[in-house]
């Protein structure tokens, strides 16, 4: 029986960060030379350690971490030893949770997660999946609804943002940004901030009042879901 299994994708989210990080400051060298209190720091040594990072995150991640695997017969969930079958599914979403403003995360971070809706038992929602394990289901099992269109074009447009915003960084960093720019990107966060919320919104007006966001105003403790 061939398995495909997914992994925690939340590495990518520590990947973009240093990144982030790592393009600033190799844009700032190359306007003026870095320097550090440390001599043996310098910028090709901090690519040399991301490189280096991101190697073991992803090894780490890849090996150590799967959290299901998809198969002909149906979806095996590792944390709670349990093979649903597809059978028992009605239909299995990828959605984001939001994060934003959260006591239990600290940061903007969009899990993005595999919801699969059960037809005699509470859904289950398994965080930090790629949007890829949507597309194997609907190869073993094409009769499942899945919501593949939204999910793509979510996922294409984070992409599109993260690319450019590394590249705005790594190609033009001066400390300064004119005010169109700034327009540019408050209209892009607060899109891709509220792209949660209109997925959430539109799974739970298809399937039920299911599902919540990880954020103040929705409360903490969701037993309508079991959570992965």
């Amino acid at each position: 029986m061939k398995k495909i299994k997914f992994h925690s994708i939340y590495y990518r989210f520590i990947l973009f960060i240093f990144a982030i990080f790592l393009t600033s400051i190799n844009s700032i060298d190359r306007v003026n030379k870095v320097t550090f209190d440390f001599k043996w720091l310098k910028v090709e040594y901090l690519n040399i350690c991301f490189f280096v990072i991101s190697i073991v995150l992803i090894w780490y991640f890849e090996f150590f971490t799967w959290k299901l695997y998809i198969c002909k017969e149906g979806i095996y969930l590792k944390k709670i030893d349990l093979f649903v079958p597809f059978e028992e599914i009605n239909s299995v979403s990828h959605v984001w949770f939001s994060s934003l403003g959260s006591i239990k995360h600290r940061s903007s971070y969009s899990r993005k997660s595999l919801v699969i809706y059960r037809k005699n038992d509470k859904p289950i929602v398994v965080y930090n999946i790629s949007l890829l394990a949507l597309y194997f289901i609907k190869k073993y099992n094409s009769k499942i609804e899945i919501n593949i269109m939204s999910a793509t074009l979510a996922t294409l447009f984070n992409v599109l943002v993260n690319t450019w915003f590394l590249y705005r960084t790594f190609t033009d960093f001066n400390g300064m940004i004119n005010y169109t720019e700034l327009f540019i990107y408050i209209i892009i966060f607060i899109i891709k901030s509220l792209i949660p919320f209109i997925m959430i919104r539109i799974q739970n007006k298809i399937h039920g009042d299911y599902l919540e966001h990880d954020v103040p105003w929705y409360g903490w403790g969701n037993d309508k879901v079991i959570k992965l």
